[in-house]
């Protein structure tokens, strides 16, 4: 199976990653998955037409926990789409299976001693036709590759210290049920800039803990990832950094999307 790009998944993994908080309204099972009785819930919320549930398990073995969803989800009929290779800004990650025109994305990671597992739900062309795709939050679907690209921002709000990059644009602005952020961001200049201003600026704003990398697709492009803590605060930032021939409509153009929790650890 080949690599793909679940931009707006991949971030929520970073915004949802240090919450531990289940939202107000209650959790519920994902649709069409047995979830074992010693997964225990600790978020859920929704984004669109997307649900997120974490879960923590008591168990070192992450693996152990990715392929038991998986082999869950298979049960129900759910066939792999595509697998992950590599990591993501630290974390490993799993597969996305499909059924009835939904997606199903599980993941699962070893931390302090326990395993946090997520499930990811909603409908297939969020991640698009040909599994490359990104989450769309609205726009004309029809639009061929090579649209000129916008030149003013979209409404929202940047985050006061995740700065916005310099004369970038604003194109996406997502609230996530008032626990966060996801923001996007077009510039000319290169991917390295970029980089290597929000590693720079990240640090100066007192974030802490502060990780990246980078991964080749199998076109040879890298998409770098970053992340950063203020653990006092209980927020995590995510940014991922790319050609936007790769999530969106314009060539020429890298693409910064940033996911925040900004919940405060309520």
């Amino acid at each position: 199976m080949g690599k793909i790009y679940l931009t707006l998944i991949l971030l929520l993994f970073g915004v949802i990653s240090i919450s531990g908080c289940v939202n107000g309204d209650g959790e519920s099972e994902p649709d069409g998955i047995e979830i074992p009785n010693d997964y225990e819930v600790t978020n859920q919320f929704n984004v669109d037409e997307v649900t997120i549930t974490q879960y923590v398990v008591d168990t070192e073995d992450s693996s152990g926990v990715l392929n038991e969803l998986r082999q869950s989800a298979e049960d129900e009929g759910w066939n792999v789409r595509a697998e992950w290779e590599g990591d993501i800004a630290g974390y490993d990650v799993g597969v996305v299976l499909e059924k009835d025109n939904e997606f199903i994305a599980l993941n699962a990671v070893e931390s302090d001693g326990q395993t946090d597992a997520w499930v990811i739900q909603g409908p297939i062309d969020v991640i698009g036709t040909d599994g490359s795709g990104t989450a769309d939050t609205g726009g004309d679907d029809e639009t061929d590759s090579g649209e000129s690209a916008p030149t003013t921002d979209v409404g929202g709000e940047d985050i006061p210290d995740v700065p916005r990059y310099p004369d970038s644009v604003r194109t996406e602005y997502t609230s996530v049920d008032e626990k966060g952020k996801i923001i996007k961001y077009i510039t000319d200049d290169s991917p390295e800039d970029v980089m290597n201003f929000y590693l720079d600026t990240l640090e100066a704003e007192g974030w802490t803990n502060i990780r990246s990398g980078d991964e080749s697709d199998s076109s040879g492009e890298l998409i770098r990832y970053i992340q950063g803590f203020k653990e006092d605060e209980n927020r995590v930032v995510s940014i991922e950094i790319g050609p936007t021939n790769k999530y969106d409509k314009y060539d020429d153009k890298i693409e910064i999307h940033i996911g925040l929790d900004e919940e405060g650890g309520s």
